[in-house]
């Protein structure tokens, strides 16, 4: 729906503040951009929104691998959040990490009710972290190609400590829990 409002999402304004400074991880500005421009005006069903870093909620206690950056949540009535957080400086990706039962109830643990999913407005592509290698050069960082994996590659980083692949691995499976699977 924000495509048919917004066009291309390309052009959208994700990753850049004041005329063009990069936002990076802890810039709310750009993230309240885009949730209340691109995301949030779409859903019918938000009972919160917040900004915080989810290291309060989620850190050492659930392993939350991504440091106490700022993100940006919104918990639905259904029980699920969505947290959101940008890499303006170099991809201008927006990552999504969704819980799909909140953080309130339990595991709380990636590959079991923690998914990371990316979306690259440069190549109008929504997938899971773990699916494609983002490359870029240092000096054209907006320029970025991606490169999808194998299977062997999600699979061993979903069996890894921060296990933030999974989804990459359930949805290259065909969205089946094979017996590989690391639980």
């Amino acid at each position: 729906m924000a495509k048919t409002d917004y066009g291309d999402p390309i052009g959208w304004n994700i990753g850049t503040i004041n005329g063009g400074d990069g936002c990076g991880w802890n810039n709310f500005d750009c993230i309240d951009t885009y949730v209340n421009q691109y995301f949030s005006p779409y859903l019918k069903t938000i009972i919160n929104t917040k900004k915080e870093s989810p290291a309060l909620d989620y850190g050492d206690k659930y392993n939350w691998p991504f440091g106490s950056s700022h993100y940006y949540y919104i918990d639905l009535t259904s029980g699920q959040r969505i947290i959101f957080g940008l890499d303006g400086n170099k991809y201008q990706v927006v990552a999504y990490t969704v819980d799909i039962n909140g953080a309130k109830k339990g595991p709380n643990k990636w590959g079991r009710d923690l998914f990371r999913i990316m979306f690259s407005p440069k190549h109008d592509k929504l997938f899971f972290n773990g699916s494609y290698t983002i490359l870029y050069s240092a000096s054209e960082p907006q320029n970025y190609q991606l490169r999808e994996k194998s299977r062997a590659d999600i699979l061993q980083n979903c069996n890894s400590t921060s296990r933030s692949w999974c989804g990459a691995l359930i949805f290259f499976d065909g969205w089946k829990i094979d017996n590989d699977y690391p639980w």
